[in-house]
This record gives structure tokens, C-alpha cells and sequence, in this order.
């Protein structure tokens, strides 16, 4: 009798964690946010190698993912004309070894990531700016690091 009882209690529970995504336009094609942007800059945070610069990606399905070198992250994203929402960051373990600069960098780097509600390109495949109050990270394709 009360594994009759479980039963709804994980239906309800199922239901309300797909529920959980952000609802409004998917990424569910090609984006001109589309494929892997590393950290040039962040309040606070000069990136000087290009080793140390977190990553993110727009991944198909109205996410993100991305390192921030010290550990790897996602989120559910809703995109809005030049408006970008980022739900609730999902933040792996982190390795064994980080360095303070790492560690630095990772907390300037999430807690702007947390804010941001705009985004704005350069030239195509140049730059990506993603603002908020938290201020603004500046991203570049991986092969433009020095």
C-alpha cells in the first residue's frame, strides 16, 4: 500500500523538476552566439594567458556550458532580441588544484555570469559582450588568444 503512495509523490516531483527550465525562445539552431567564446575580460580581472581564461559555449536546447578553469558549469539560457536570461548556474567539482589567481578569476567570472541580461556582438565571430549590473565579460573566440 504505501508504494502506491510513492508513485504520485514522484510524478509530482518528475513534473516539477522538467518544469524548471526558462521558458520563452530556445537556441534550437544556428546563433550567432553559437560555439566556444573564451574570457578576455572581467570586472576586476585582467585575463593576461589565454590558458587561465574560462570558456563558455551556447549549446543547442537553450543552454550554456563552459570551465572557469577551476571548475566546469551549466545553465538554462532564454534569449530575447539582444536580452539573455541565465538560469541557475549548475557548477561541477572542482580539481584537485586551483590556484588563488584561478580562484580569482573563477569568482569574478561567476558572479557576473549571475547578473548578465544583455548580450552584443562585434564582428561576426569577433567579440561577445555580455552586460548586466555585475558589469561586462568580453569573450573572443579561442583562436584570437594570444
Amino acid at each position: 500500500m504505501a508504494s502506491h503512495r510513492r508513485v504520485p509523490v514522484l510524478l509530482v516531483l518528475a513534473l516539477a523538476v522538467a518544469g524548471c527550465e526558462l521558458a520563452g525562445p530556445r537556441i534550437d539552431g544556428p546563433t550567432p552566439l553559437g560555439g566556444t567564446w573564451a574570457l578576455v575580460g572581467a570586472p576586476g580581472i585582467e585575463i593576461t594567458d589565454g590558458l587561465e581564461a574560462p570558456r563558455i559555449q551556447f549549446t543547442v536546447g537553450s543552454r550554456i556550458q563552459g570551465e572557469t578553469g577551476c571548475a566546469d558549469f551549466s545553465a538554462p539560457v532564454r534569449v530575447n532580441g539582444n536580452g539573455l536570461e541565465i538560469g541557475q548556474l549548475e557548477i561541477g567539482p572542482p580539481p584537485q588544484v586551483c590556484s588563488l589567481r584561478g580562484h580569482a578569476i573563477e569568482d569574478a567570472f561567476m558572479t557576473a555570469l549571475r547578473e548578465v541580461t544583455t548580450f552584443s556582438l562585434g564582428r561576426p565571430g569577433d567579440r561577445l559582450i555580455l552586460s548586466g549590473p555585475g558589469g561586462e565579460l568580453v569573450f573572443v573566440s579561442p583562436g584570437s588568444l594570444p
